[in-house]
């Protein structure tokens, strides 16, 4: 309970810091559009913030790309001219994809996070990331040309 506690508080203040590195509307206007199309299509109101790379130590790890935040509802994506448009789509795909699992698909979801968080599983082969990353092959192809 106490863990469960702590990475609420993480998580909760991480969503809350990042908004103040939120980058500007013009410096990704591109991925903003691509993102409404896919929320579009997948039904989904969840809040994107594009957010520099360079500030991404203030918040998680080098080798996160973006993270999707199950209690406030925000999806964060990193950018920065070093990763490709095609990368930066698969990613608002694949943290998109964590958003529609928490609405449409949420015991399951939260059964998987839960497995991960106790350790059962690891990261690699927790159920809901196997299937955000398979969505995203899928589904990249079809919205790189909105970005492009």
């Amino acid at each position: 309970m106490k863990t469960t506690i702590k990475y609420t508080k993480q998580l909760i203040n991480m969503t809350m810091l990042v908004k103040q590195y939120e980058m500007d509307r013009k410096e990704c206007k591109v991925f903003r559009r691509t993102a409404t199309c896919i929320k579009k299509d997948l039904k989904l109101d969840t809040e994107i913030i594009f957010v520099n790379s360079k500030d991404k130590k203030n918040f998680t790890s080098p080798n996160i790309n973006g993270i999707y935040n199950d209690l406030t509802k925000r999806i964060i994506i990193f950018i920065d001219n070093k990763r490709s448009i095609d990368d930066i789509v698969y990613t608002i795909i694949h943290e998109l994809t964590h958003a529609y699992q928490d609405k449409y698909m949420h015991d399951k979801y939260k059964k998987s996070l839960k497995e991960l968080r106790s350790k059962k599983v690891s990261y690699k082969n927790s159920w809901h990331e196997k299937h955000a990353n398979e969505t995203a092959k899928r589904l990249s192809c079809n919205y790189n040309y909105i970005a492009a």
